[in-house]
């Protein structure tokens, strides 16, 4: 766990963090300004057990339309963005 501790620490804390992510994506052949939530997993999901555990927990939440949803600790947004896509409620 300690170890996951500091990766999500050094991710997050890194130098430019926007452009090192537009770069990774780049190189990976995506186009930053046509992104797909699809295409971001894997900076967009920085917790334990990333998108699984995303998942995991929206579909326990019983989440409905009437519900306001705060995604505290979101560093990017990514399960918030995954869940309202997902569920409809984007």
């Amino acid at each position: 766990m300690e170890t996951h501790i500091h990766s999500v620490a050094a991710h997050y804390g890194q130098d430019d963090l926007f452009a090192s992510i537009v770069d990774a994506l780049k190189l990976a052949g995506k186009d930053p300004d046509a992104l797909t939530i699809e295409n971001l997993p894997a900076v967009d999901e920085v917790h334990t057990r990333g998108r699984d555990a995303t998942m995991e927990v929206a579909v326990h939440a019983d989440l409905t339309l009437d519900l306001f949803v705060v995604d505290v600790g979101s560093g990017i947004r990514g399960p918030a963005r995954y869940i309202a896509r997902t569920f409809g409620f984007a």
